[in-house]
């Protein structure tokens, strides 16, 4: 009997039959979901249980149970809060790796990345969300460079890459999570 990779796919995917009744429960399932397009991604996990809603998704999520970042490569991906640190400690060092020729490009290097990680964690101390906008601002008082935005999103790229503090994309705002 041939092997039919089709159905294999999935099955593991959680396509065909899924057992899940929670959106974290799919997400801790297969460790991480590319989540680039948000919408696209909700909807993929709700795909995969039993009975979720857009509006289940959204609650686990707005929950922190669920978090979005740049965990795997330089692209947003949902995780379960549990699982953050360990993916950090395997991913970032490859991640930065990967990276590190772009930054140089770019003229980044240690001491921009430490400025935007030191006023980063300070502003979002505390369990304060902000906004892109007020991120930028931070970074402006913090004397980087906002005509460079790119400066702005790689640092928080590279402070996610911290195990020790993880900046987490919820959907208009950010926020750091602390050990």
């Amino acid at each position: 009997m041939p092997i039919n990779i089709r159905h294999i796919r999935l099955h593991n995917q959680h396509l065909l039959a899924s057992k899940f009744k929670d959106p974290v429960e799919v997400v801790k399932s297969l460790v991480a979901v590319q989540a680039q397009d948000y919408y696209g991604a909700k909807w993929a996990l709700a795909q995969r249980t039993v009975a979720s809603s857009d509006d289940d998704v959204e609650k686990a999520f707005a929950d922190g149970r669920i978090l979005r970042l740049h965990i795997m490569r330089p692209t947003w991906h949902f995780v379960a809060r549990e699982d953050i640190r360990w993916l950090l400690q395997l991913t970032a060092p490859r991640i930065n790796a990967v990276s590190a020729h772009a930054y140089r490009q770019k003229g980044l290097d240690q001491s921009i990345f430490k400025r935007t990680h030191r006023a980063l964690t300070k502003a979002l101390r505390g369990g304060r969300e902000l906004t892109r906008a007020e991120l930028r601002l931070v970074l402006e008082r913090a004397g980087i460079d906002q005509s460079r935005m790119r400066e702005m999103i790689d640092g928080l790229k590279r402070l996610e890459d911290d195990p020790l503090s993880v900046l987490v994309k919820f959907p208009d705002l950010w926020a750091i999570a602390r050990r």
